[in-house]
């Protein structure tokens, strides 16, 4: 029998264990002509949760094995968690290459933010990696917005025929939604979990003359994301799959803001904020004495259970780290959202997990901020 290949994952598709991957009932692998395996079947239909993650040793070799063979390389980047998708092994397997960079996700940001400030922002952020892409799509996978720009200027960067192109980035940036509206169809299996795509698969989209080959790996597990502490049943709960919330906080010295009972800041300064976190996450105003009797209230918090929120604080040691930002910089929580300074210095205690990346990052509206600045200094 002619060997055949889930289109959701990649893996070789067999009927003889159940236990293994690729397994699909020997009617429907001699019969269906897009053949899914049945843990692809599971997540797509009912979001059951695979038991193994993809070794980072193991996909770094794929990579290196494919990278060089191909005549463009097009990463996917999140714009809302921008530092857990531009991980130092995916910034080092792209410099020098010819790359299409794809910033996806940004219908989750307010509109208020032109998209002419958000490119010029990530423009300057992945410079400053010095990785220098051909250009740069800002899409929504979820809207379609940006999808046809890509095959448009893949098609005009390559005089080749057939294009191949290699798509790579970490889990839960939408790449396997971004190549199913390049391809046209649900062909990809698309889930809210980490470690979907199992193996490279290579799909084929035709545009006027040209064959561009899509070349889809598996998405690379980033360290230092707080959604990565959670069990995988409650990290979807701080992905921001189809909305991010943004609040605005007027926060007093010494006051507490909670990330639910996930992680929490204290502020040394009289401050305003906007927090730009998932829905899910529960965000609230306290004091030092409140806060102790409130972070083990599952009840309101409403992520994890009991049992659950145990387990967090007995595996994960915290720390407490004082941050001090510039104005025209926000500051990022990687599987968390962001924050961003509006009015007061930024001067904060936070506490959280000690592998939980945290960074500073310029601003998107930077410049727009700058000039509120000083207008308001004028008034004064």
């Amino acid at each position: 029998m002619k060997i055949r290949k889930c289109v959701g994952c990649g893996e070789i598709l067999q009927s003889d264990d159940e236990n293994k991957l690729g397994y699909i009932p020997y009617e429907k692998l001699l019969h269906a002509s897009d053949a899914i395996c049945k843990r692809c079947f599971r997540l797509k239909n009912y979001n059951e949760l695979p038991d193994e993650k993809d070794e980072k040793k193991n996909y770094l070799i794929e990579l290196k094995e494919i990278i060089n063979t191909v005549d463009l390389v097009m990463p996917i980047f999140d714009v809302i968690d921008l530092e857990s998708s531009m991980t130092t092994e995916i910034l080092d397997l792209i410099e020098g290459k010819n790359i299409i960079a794809i910033l996806n996700k940004v219908d989750l940001l307010p509109k208020s933010m032109p998209m002419t400030d958000i490119s010029s922002w990530f423009k300057e952020i992945i410079n400053g990696e010095n990785v220098f892409p051909l250009d740069i799509c800002m899409v929504s996978s979820k809207k379609s917005f940006g999808i046809k720009g890509i095959i448009k200027k893949i098609y005009n960067l390559s005089n080749k025929k057939d294009i191949k192109v290699l798509v790579l980035g970490v889990s839960n940036v939408g790449k396997s939604s971004v190549l199913n509206k390049l391809l046209g169809k649900e062909k990809l299996t698309v889930s809210k979990f980490s470690g979907t795509t199992k193996k490279a698969t290579k799909n084929l989209v035709k545009f006027k003359e040209k064959n561009i080959y899509f070349y889809d790996t598996a998405g690379l597990i980033p360290d230092g994301r707080l959604s990565e502490l959670l069990p995988k049943n409650k990290a979807d709960k701080l992905v921001f799959a189809k909305e991010i919330r943004n609040t605005k906080f007027n926060i007093k010295k010494d006051q507490i803001l909670m990330f639910s009972n996930l992680m929490y800041m204290k502020s040394n300064e009289n401050i305003e904020l906007d927090i730009f976190v998932s829905p899910k996450v529960k965000l609230h105003l306290t004091n030092m004495d409140k806060y102790k009797d409130l972070i083990d209230r599952v009840d309101l918090f409403n992520i994890l259970d009991k049992e659950e929120l145990d387990t967090y604080f007995d595996n994960n040691e915290f720390v407490e780290e004082n941050i001090v930002l510039e104005k025209g910089y926000d500051l990022s929580i990687s599987g968390l959202g962001f924050i961003k300074q509006i009015r007061g210095k930024f001067d904060v205690n936070m506490i959280y997990p000690k592998s939980v990346k945290i960074k500073e990052r310029i601003s998107i509206d930077r410049n727009n901020r700058k000039k509120i600045d000083m207008e308001e200094e004028l008034l004064w």
